[in-house]
């Protein structure tokens, strides 16, 4: 309780309209016409959060200032979490584990569809992120083939990733059916899945807070490789050059 409170104050505050039609991205861009007629470097933001949590509509994200004087595109786009965004149904295919991630690809296609109308270049695009983010950003370096053209050209993680984790990330099948369990599921619907569907959002949500239950990305090869470190090493990944680091005082 004391964690969700803390999360709350940090990134709930003052708690924005909830809703589950949230996929939404925002742009800021300069009020001035760009001096290059390709367009402006873009910055895409991934959020953190630990795929738990998180919104792109935070203050802290707002790229106003980075829009105004460094003479940026900044774009910062939602995301789904938890098990709204990172299910563990085993009724799935593996592919529709990780809806997450899913949504972050579909918003860097719709950057690269429609940024220019902002003035944006869409061979400029910078991904970035932090915590989560990072391990998004990760997840999409790693995804990429050699010799592909992701749809970006460049990277920066902060405070994460996702190529060199010590052990293996713990299964959220039995989350998930402490989930169906609560909802009483499957109740008159032919399955648990369905009836997690048909489930209001609000108690999904509540039964997830109450009981700490957490829904992590699976592995697919798609959207994450099962190797990430091993594509590194022997160069089977997209040639993009990033940035990584820590973010000073994170957390305080």
């Amino acid at each position: 309780m004391s964690s969700q409170q803390f999360t709350e104050s940090v990134f709930n505050n003052p708690a924005p309209v909830e809703s589950e039609d949230c996929l939404y991205l925002n742009i800021y861009a300069p009020a001035t016409q760009p001096n290059d007629r390709s367009g402006r470097a873009v910055l895409f933001w991934l959020y953190g959060g630990g795929l738990e949590f998180g919104n792109a509509g935070q203050p802290a994200y707002d790229g106003s200032h980075f829009a105004g004087y460094e003479d940026v595109i900044v774009v910062t786009t939602n995301y789904r979490t938890n098990v709204f965004g990172f299910p563990s149904s085993p009724e799935l295919p593996l592919t529709g584990h990780n809806l997450g991630f899913m949504d972050q690809r579909f918003a860097l296609d719709w950057v690269q569809r429609n940024i220019h109308a902002f003035g944006g270049d869409p061979s400029k695009v910078t991904i970035f992120g932090e915590s989560a983010g990072a391990f998004s950003v990760d997840a999409l370096l790693t995804s990429y083939p050699k010799d592909s053209k992701p749809p970006f050209r460049g990277a920066i993680m902060e405070s994460g990733q996702a190529s060199y984790i010590g052990s293996p990330t713990t299964s959220s099948v039995p989350a998930w059916y402490n989930l169906t369990g609560e909802l009483g599921c499957p109740g008159n619907f032919a399955s648990n899945l369905s009836c997690v569907r048909a489930a209001n959002a609000t108690d999904i949500k509540r039964i997830i807070e109450i009981y700490s239950l957490e829904f992590n990305p699976s592995p697919d090869n798609v959207t994450l490789v099962s190797d990430p470190a091993q594509r590194r090493a022997l160069g089977q990944i997209a040639k993009v050059p990033i940035m990584g680091g820590a973010n000073a005082q994170e957390g305080r």
